[in-house]
């Protein structure tokens, strides 16, 4: 249940805001793991997301942890069999607002791997 998180620097996007976009892979996602660890005192907004699924399970992303869950639901996405051809499941509309100083955390229903990107950012 170990998750690989790597976060480039952006280059400025918007003055007001602060962008991080964190790609994420875990070979076994059944347990709440961390993408972006909590703002002391801010919300983050998802401005979009890519995850790919292999295997019959039901990702959630949200904020904060909760006994090994995703505290505060925000997606849900629904992975198919393992064997199948798996393009990547694609979120980007108007962002939604996470709550404030909660990490952005991923869960998923049994094993299986996921790997994807989080763009999100933090108003200065």
């Amino acid at each position: 249940m170990a998750i690989t998180l790597v976060t480039p620097t952006l280059a400025k996007i918007d003055p007001r805001k602060t962008y991080t976009l964190t790609s994420f892979y875990s070979a076994d996602v059944s347990g709440a793991e961390v993408i972006l660890a909590a703002h002391a005192t801010k919300p983050y907004y998802i401005e979009e997301i890519q995850i790919s699924i292999d295997g019959d399970i039901v990702i959630d992303i949200g904020d904060g942890e909760d006994s090994s869950a995703v505290e505060t639901k925000a997606l849900q996405f629904i992975g198919t069999a393992t064997g199948l051809v798996h393009p990547p499941i694609s979120f980007k509309g108007k962002p939604i607002v996470l709550t404030a100083a909660k990490a952005i955390t991923i869960d998923g229903s049994g094993a299986g791997a996921v790997s994807g990107y989080v763009l999100s950012y933090i108003v200065k």
